[in-house]
């Protein structure tokens, strides 16, 4: 087993409303730490306290379905900057995952807007990492 740090890039395209978009699972006999994660939009997205989206990242669970978040959040009411990326802490202790489980993003959507596309960069080890 490895324990470089590996990275995958999700390009997400306006989920419309609030989602849970699964990024990847666990495969057998494997362990993932989640130890990064950065969600870098296409389109500028003014400050409002009204209109704004936020994303954070959940262990979904080996049935994908479970909502237990691992960190905090990128976004929100501050708003976002086109081809700027923004963090989402992951909590140490709270990124391990175990074969099966997956990794979700989840996409919080408030007021009217229109978020254009964005990739969600997940930086992992294949082991057990720093934020297990």
């Amino acid at each position: 087993m490895s324990y470089e740090k590996r990275t995958i890039a999700v390009n997400i395209t306006d989920p419309g409303a609030d989602k849970r978009v699964p990024l990847l699972k666990v495969p057998t006999g494997q362990t993932y730490t989640v130890e990064g994660c950065y969600v870098v939009p296409d389109t500028t997205l003014a400050a409002s306290t009204a209109d704004y989206y936020q994303c954070s990242l959940e262990n979904g669970g080996a049935a994908g379905t479970a909502q237990t978040n691992i960190g905090g959040t990128a976004g929100g009411t501050a708003g976002w900057t086109a081809n700027t990326p923004k963090e989402i802490t992951v909590t140490a202790g709270s990124g391990d995952l175990t074969e099966g489980q997956y990794l979700n993003l989840k996409y919080d959507e408030e007021g009217t807007i229109a978020p254009g596309r964005f990739t969600v960069i997940v930086e992992y080890v294949n082991g057990v990492g720093a934020k297990a």
